[in-house]
């Protein structure tokens, strides 16, 4: 089942990506039609105009033919020319006929043009190669050339490829548009729910005060109005079953205290001893619920403040030293020579260490280390504590901070499963973080805070 959701994570792409993705594939779809369209409507076109222009060239040539054989050459052919397209001797054709002509004589040398810049140039061999030839009684005198799709001047492109080209440029602006448009409307589409995956997951994480912006159009603002009313029903039943635990956790501590009291004053026997464990256990799973409950509540004694942690792990760790040697423990304390200032409550933090050197004292045997250290990485102060225990199963590692669980291997030491829950809650009230890990000869809890400053 892991493997699966990792393998959908690994190939999840965002709806905003999908939107873009989606349009884009439109955009090419239409503007590959488009081109594929113009492109079929230029093939028509341009037969039509071969047509035309081979028709027209040669009517062009015999009439130009005529002219030599009464001249006797091409002078004063500009004469002749001149007219075109509506003088003497071009009827029916109009301007509507308009080509761009030259005439050349046999060596290829322009004598005549509709612009008079190309005067004097030889025509090239792919001109020459498209020039009708002037015939007169059998004998060559000249080269035609019309063109209908280009002109003469030099490097001035085909009307086909002209045609294209700004047909490809309009399609290119058209296609620029268009994904500027898409973008805008996919972060647009795709921005509620971005909203509402970063609210969820912040829900998730235990923030249950966060909501989202109602303020969307549409579905996207039901969903979030939905998001918004769930969340106050999930805020409100937690915030009730803290209520109600650390209420039931108060009104028990007061009749477990006469309980107490009268087995201190019954004749003492074993019967009354079990009690007594029972009535410890009891207190001691009270006492957590209350810790818990107020720590996951935010309330808190004392404000957070600047905290000195070199001296507080000190002080800590010289109170459970006396502890680990009476069990018959080495206990080793590991501190920096420089302050380590966190912004933070005492109490709380003193609980939290407290929790975890109780743990390391009463899971490691006779014999066996404890360690505590301090030490700051960048902007963070790691806390961490060792022992030489008796480890942690991997099947417990993911679910070791959960309230109420114990590990496997633990069911022969007293405690009520509230401590770790409490030291992670006490690390994600700073801002931190708490982990667990096992090492060669038994675990490591590493509690990491924010520095002050």
């Amino acid at each position: 089942m892991n493997e699966k959701l990792k393998m959908r994570q690994r190939f999840h792409i965002r709806l905003f990506w999908q939107l873009l993705i989606a349009f884009a594939l439109v955009i090419i779809l239409v503007g590959g039609g488009m081109f594929l369209a113009g492109r079929a409507a230029l093939n028509r076109l341009e037969p039509l105009a071969r047509d035309k222009y081979t028709v027209v060239t040669h009517i062009w040539a015999d009439r130009l033919a005529g002219y030599y054989e009464q001249q006797g050459g091409w002078a004063g052919v500009d004469a002749l020319v001149a007219g075109y397209p509506c003088g003497p001797g071009w009827e029916p054709w109009d301007e509507n006929w308009q080509m761009d002509y030259a005439l050349a004589t046999t060596d290829g040398t322009i004598i005549s043009a509709s612009d008079d810049e190309q005067l004097g140039r030889r025509l090239v061999h792919w001109e020459l190669d498209q020039a009708i030839p002037i015939v007169v009684n059998d004998r060559q005198v000249g080269f035609l050339t019309l063109f209908p799709f280009y002109h003469l001047r030099l490097g001035f492109p085909s009307v086909i490829g002209y045609a294209l080209q700004r047909f490809l440029m309009a399609g290119l602006a058209i296609g620029t548009g268009s994904l500027i448009v898409v973008l805008i409307l996919s972060r647009g589409m795709s921005r509620p729910l971005v909203n509402l995956t970063a609210a969820t997951r912040s829900v998730a994480e235990g923030d249950l005060s966060v909501r989202v912006p109602t303020g969307y159009p549409g579905e996207a603002g039901d969903l979030a109005a939905a998001f918004n009313q769930m969340a106050d029903q999930v805020e409100e039943t937690i915030v009730t079953l803290r209520r109600f635990v650390s209420d039931a956790a108060h009104e028990i501590h007061t009749p477990l205290t006469a309980l107490r009291t009268n087995l201190e004053l019954a004749p003492d026997d074993d019967f009354v001893q079990r009690a007594k464990v029972q009535v410890s256990r009891l207190e001691m799973l009270t006492e957590g619920l209350l810790n818990l409950s107020r720590i996951e509540a935010g309330e808190q004694v004392e404000a957070h403040a600047p905290l000195a942690m070199v001296p507080l792990v000190q002080e800590m760790g010289e109170l459970y030293a006396s502890q680990g040697e009476q069990a018959g423990l080495t206990f080793d304390l590991v501190l920096p020579e420089t302050p380590v200032t966190v912004q933070g409550n005492e109490a709380q933090l003193r609980r939290a260490l407290g929790n975890l050197l109780d743990n390391s004292i009463k899971f490691t045997p006779e014999g066996g280390t404890v360690s505590v250290g301090l030490r700051q990485e960048d902007q963070w102060a790691e806390l961490w504590v060792e022992d030489a225990g008796i480890g942690i199963p991997e099947e417990d590692l993911s679910h070791l901070f959960s309230r109420f669980h114990r590990g496997r291997n633990t069911a022969a030491y007293p405690g009520s499963g509230l401590g770790l829950a409490i030291v992670k809650a006490v690390a994600e009230g700073h801002g931190g973080t708490v982990m667990a890990e096992n090492t060669e000869s038994g675990a490591r809890f590493t509690l990491r805070l924010p520095v002050s400053g």
